[in-house]
């Protein structure tokens, strides 16, 4: 995966982070290669149980 960032044929990701993960040395260096990351929380879930 960390190929094809720095190859450049993605854009950005879209993430969403356990809210049991301890070790984020994965994001981090996700984070240096300089390509956008949208972290995705749960206020989702908490609209969806509006409607």
């Amino acid at each position: 995966m960390f190929n094809d960032l720095a190859s450049g044929r993605v854009d950005g990701l879209i993430m969403s982070v356990a809210s049991s993960t301890q070790d984020t040395g994965h994001i981090k260096t996700l984070q240096e290669t300089g390509i956008p990351i949208v972290f995705l929380t749960g206020f989702a879930r908490i609209l969806l149980r509006i409607k």
